[in-house]
C-alpha cells in the first residue's frame, strides 16, 4: 500500500480542472443548488491463522459524483 499520508489532489493527477468545472457548470445551469463530490478510499486486511497469513486483501477506489437540485 502506498503512503497513507500522500495528499489527495485529483486535479493534479486525475482530472482536468477546466473540463470538470465546465461539466459542473453545465449540470448546475438553472439549478438551485449543487455539489461535486470527490473521494479516495483505501483499505487492507490480513487474516491470520496460527501466525500464518490466511488471506490478504487490498482495495482502492476513487469516486467522482455531481448532483443538483432543480428550481421548483
Amino acid at each position: 500500500m502506498s503512503n497513507a499520508s500522500t495528499p489527495f489532489r485529483p486535479f493534479e493527477a486525475n482530472f482536468d480542472f477546466n473540463q470538470a468545472l465546465n461539466t459542473l457548470k453545465n449540470t448546475l445551469k438553472g439549478a438551485e443548488d449543487g455539489e461535486i463530490f470527490l473521494e479516495r478510499q483505501r483499505s487492507e486486511a490480513l487474516m491470520l491463522d496460527d501466525s500464518r497469513i490466511k488471506t490478504a486483501n487490498y482495495n482502492a477506489s476513487r469516486i467522482w459524483a455531481k448532483g443538483c437540485k432543480e428550481k421548483l
